[in-house]
């Protein structure tokens, strides 16, 4: 090879380096705390109060940072969305846009949607790098107003003698929102009978990091966290940034997720930024925590026995559309650190979340004996008793859920709990599900299968809930019939009563008879019901608590 075609390798090497070099600092840059880049200043919305119902008063307050540069005169075109919002003084459009400064032309497009503001500042140029108000807009919401409202900004908008901008268009949400928060958890934590979270030394300690957005549009996301190297090592001690699994489902741009383990300061730093489609980013946003990240800890053989803490950093933040911080809520990891973990019967979790969680929702579905099918449109109706146990502390909680039937006769409802003062995201549930004309069934998995009907049996609780929506798939399991309504109530067990019940009524299809005695919903009373009450006594009893 010829002393030029070493040199052209050269070169390229050093450009390479430098491009990855560069990406980097920009990553570091713009990720870790969005910004505008120097020189080039930023227009962005806010609104004031920060929140508003529904048919409320608010001011759109239009904001600039020079972020370094120097200009004196802008124009600014924005679009707003008419099905949302509306103007204070509906006669006079322009009364309702105010500045400090002065003022060439302030106009409102009703047709285009499109709100125009030319001005200046004459005496000394906009310039620093603080965030400065130039003019706000008396806006209301309309009564019939819900979920987001956008404002963006148009191609025409200028600064100065037409300067690169930052435009950040504003999403805001109707109504008042919670703050966005952060959680640490774990599923090799055995959580002891006085509710101690257990881990025992030369184990692997995967660290799961879940973001709660609280209905907020996140932007992006640094999640900052100390570790205590006398206590913990990584699992892959030779490239130290595979310990870090980024879920590639959380929302967030999988291939700028920019990860650092500094072993100095004994500090991980992960940070998160939404996709973007033609520069505007496409927020994060769910109502069930999402699962950002796993680091892949491992406890030292030598490490000291006790209690630990893995604590979220307060330099962690979230931000939504405005760039605004909204982290509010910091939840990390309390453990105990044994030689061996001793025989518990109780479930894998992690600990508690501090603070109200909110509700729990579960979406399940279920399968009823002897319905394949869709029942016709009177009888596709069950209320369903369900019941949510924790084995953390036996608490527990009822509450009754309407179920319809899909035209396989799988069946659907959604049953809402106020969880207890002390909830655990993670595994240690079980359920209860009894039917109007059913035996009470424990279920414990996520997930229940059985070969043959009514041979699913559990006890110990494993079903893995977190904050907010869980979808439940019990299909696997069929709710065997038995247990009939008697006076309006059900005893809990399938006996004389309800096979006489059965028998007795044979060939009705009366409407009172049918309320009691149609087990498989076909609107009569026949022998294929018979047969279900017969093969429930193989079972005979509700499973209790």
């Amino acid at each position: 090879m010829d002393q030029s075609k070493y040199k052209a390798i050269a070169l390229f090497a050093i450009f390479f380096t430098a491009l990855i070099a560069g990406t980097f600092i920009l990553l570091t840059q713009f990720v870790f705390r969005p910004r505008a880049t120097a020189g080039v200043p930023s227009l962005s919305f806010a609104t004031e109060p920060t929140s508003a119902e529904a048919g409320q008063n608010f001011d759109l307050v239009l904001k600039v940072n020079p972020n370094g540069s120097s200009f004196y005169a802008f124009e600014l075109y924005f679009n707003y969305d008419p099905t949302k919002v509306e103007f204070q003084n509906s006669t006079q459009l322009e009364q309702n846009i105010t500045s400090g400064f002065l003022i060439g032309q302030s106009s409102v497009d009703t047709t285009n949607h499109k709100i125009t503001l030319l001005g200046a500042k004459p005496s000394t140029p906009f310039s620093g790098t603080a965030e400065q108000e130039i003019a706000r807009i008396k806006l209301k919401l309309k009564e019939s107003a819900a979920g987001e409202y956008q404002f963006n900004w148009l191609e025409n908008t200028k600064l100065g003698t037409n300067l690169n901008i930052e435009k950040i268009n504003g999403v805001f949400l109707v109504g008042s929102q919670a703050g966005a928060g952060l959680y640490l958890g774990s599923p090799n934590v055995v959580v002891s009978s006085a509710g101690k979270a257990l881990v025992q030394r030369d184990s692997d300690l995967n660290t799961e990091i879940f973001l709660v957005t609280s209905g907020q549009l996140v932007k992006s996301a640094d999640v900052v966290f100390p570790y205590d190297d006398t206590k913990l090592t990584f699992q892959n001690s030779t490239n130290l940034n595979q310990n870090i699994e980024i879920n590639p489902n959380s929302g967030f741009n999988s291939q700028f997720v920019l990860t650092n383990i500094d072993t100095t300061k004994k500090k991980i730093t992960i940070a998160f930024i939404a996709p973007s489609a033609n520069q505007i980013p496409t927020p994060v946003q769910s109502s069930n925590a999402i699962l950002l990240a796993t680091v892949k800890f491992k406890v030292k053989t030598d490490a000291p026995l006790g209690d630990m803490s893995l604590v979220l950093d307060k330099s962690s933040t979230v931000y939504n559309m405005q760039t605004k911080n909204i982290l509010t809520n910091m939840d990390g990891l309390e453990l105990s650190i044994v030689e061996v973990i001793p025989p518990i019967t109780g479930p894998i979790s992690i600990p508690p979340i501090t603070g109200d969680p909110g509700p729990l929702s579960l979406n399940l579905k279920l399968r009823f004996q002897g319905i394949l099918a869709e029942p016709a449109h009177e009888f596709n109706h069950l209320k369903v008793k369900v019941s949510l146990v924790s084995t953390f502390d036996s608490s527990g909680e009822a509450t009754l859920v309407d179920f319809v039937s899909d035209k396989d006769g799988i069946w659907s409802g959604e049953a809402t709990f106020n969880p207890p003062t002390k909830f655990f995201p993670g595994g240690g549930y079980k359920l209860f599900v009894k039917g109007p004309k059913h035996l009470q069934k424990r279920i414990c998995e996520n997930l229940p299968k059985e070969t043959a009907e009514g041979t699913y049996h559990c006890e110990n609780g494993e079903i893995v809930l977190q904050p907010g929506k869980n979808d439940l798939d019990l299909t696997g399991v069929f709710l065997l019939v038995g247990d009939l309504p008697n006076n309006g109530a059900q005893d809990g067990v399938v006996n004389s009563y309800d096979i006489s019940l059965v028998r007795n009524n044979l060939g009705n299809s009366d409407a009172e008879t049918v309320a009691l005695a149609d087990l498989n919903l076909d609107g009569k009373v026949d022998t294929q019901d018979y047969s279900l009450v017969i093969a429930a006594l193989s079972v005979r009893s509700d499973e209790g608590e």
